[in-house]
């Protein structure tokens, strides 16, 4: 429909319409007026936000406005002017509001569209069409739209999605706890720098009141990554303060994995103090690495935690089998043989062979060491005598035979 059918509607409707054919910017104004004409906007000084309007009026009569009277600057943009022409011939009635709307949808102004669709339901709330182009639908002879239905089940619009009020809460919490762990990343990595030369009392009153959970993952990755063990030991015992889960698993990482057996040992012993029985079944599931040297640190750590339900699997790392593939050096061996006629000739090369696998079975000191800590017996490597000991010790209906023996 144009815009000419339009005002002829809307006149027929009551309304006074005029078109004005001049392409102009338009001036609202606060007290309900309008201007129309070319127009300039200035700011008043530069030590201000003040600005003004200079208005040429078709006349060439210029105007002045302040531009605190102003509500509204519409630049001539050809559809929004129109818009605003016809809005001033609209009567204020259902017909009216719905012939506007129709016309907004036909030239893309859908802001505009969906407030004259409102406005429709504001004066005749059972209009159907106006119902259905804002999405409602009538369920039980009610109407009612999306967001409606959702809310009587309980659900809440978030981010474009339909969430329960739980499920907004725990994304919150994570979006708080993931900037909290950034922050906290940035904050240890400046304290770090600017520490390098402070004495250790100096770092441990810098360290000491951290206590935030959400600092574990940012104390964790300096424990991996920091050259100095003095330091490493301070990140241990942030860690143990602040316990958990997270705290938990950094502390057997670093019971396992740190170079300097002082760190090891001294994240050991705090988590013997904070969670021992946690820790210790960590760190048996370390007894199945296919590292040598992870097994017998693993055996310390059981060792000192004192963890009795540690014995069986200790029992069953006491010796324990290691492959390894050998390449083959590159190197050719050469032969030679006599001919018929009695001189010597190249017989042939033959290429080293392929990468050969090497299995080894490994006694572990560190797990017998452990075992006697925990047990006061001593079986050496013997699996079967340490299990025949160990069965002894216990109900036989408690006891898993099917562990190889």
């Amino acid at each position: 429909m144009s815009s000419h059918q339009i005002a002829a509607i809307l006149i027929a409707a009551g309304s006074a319409f005029v078109v004005t054919p001049a392409l102009a910017d338009v001036l609202i104004l606060r007290n309900g007026g309008r201007l129309e004409g070319d127009v300039t906007k200035t700011q008043v000084s530069s030590e201000s936000k003040a600005v003004a309007y200079t208005v040429k009026l078709n006349s060439g009569v210029r105007l002045k406005i302040d531009g605190r009277e102003v509500r509204k600057h519409i630049k001539s943009d050809p559809t929004e002017l129109e818009y605003e022409k016809l809005l001033n011939a609209m009567p204020d009635t259902a017909a009216g509001h719905w012939t506007m709307a129709n016309w907004c949808n036909s030239n893309k102004l859908s802001e505009q569209r969906r407030y004259h669709q409102e406005q429709v339901l504001r004066h005749d709330p059972n209009h159907e069409d106006a119902r259905r182009s804002l999405g409602y639908t009538r369920l039980n002879g009610k109407w009612g739209t999306r967001k409606d239905r959702m809310r009587d089940r309980g659900y809440e619009l978030f981010e474009g999605k339909y969430l329960l009020p739980q499920q907004i809460a725990i994304l919150k919490r994570t979006r708080d706890d993931e900037l909290a762990q950034k922050k906290w990343r940035r904050d240890l990595k400046t304290w770090r720098k600017n520490l390098s030369g402070a004495s250790k009392a100096e770092i441990l009153d810098q360290f000491a009141n951290i206590d935030d959970p959400r600092a574990v993952l940012a104390l964790h990755e300096l424990l991996q990554n920091d050259s100095s063990s003095q330091f490493r030991e301070i990140y241990v015992d942030n860690l143990a303060r602040i316990g958990g889960s997270g705290a938990v698993s950094a502390l057997v990482q670093a019971g396992l994995e740190d170079s300097e057996v002082e760190v090891r040992l001294r994240a050991i012993d705090r988590l013997r103090e904070i969670a021992p029985l946690a820790s210790a079944r960590m760190f048996a599931r370390a007894l199945t690495s296919n590292s040598n040297r992870t097994i017998n640190r693993a055996g310390v750590a059981l060792g000192r935690l004192g963890e009795r339900e540690a014995i069986l699997p200790l029992i069953d790392a006491l010796v324990t089998r290691h492959e390894t593939i050998k390449k083959p050096a590159n190197q050719i061996n050469s032969s030679f043989s006599r001919s018929g006629d009695g001189s010597l000739g190249l017989g042939g090369l033959n290429v080293g062979g392929g990468p050969k696998k090497i299995v080894k079975n490994l006694q572990n000191k560190s797990v017998l060491q452990a075992l006697v800590a925990l047990t006061e017996q001593n079986y050496q490597y013997s699996k079967n005598d340490w299990k025949r000991w160990y069965i002894g010790q216990q109900d036989l209906g408690d006891i898993n035979l099917r562990r190889d023996s």
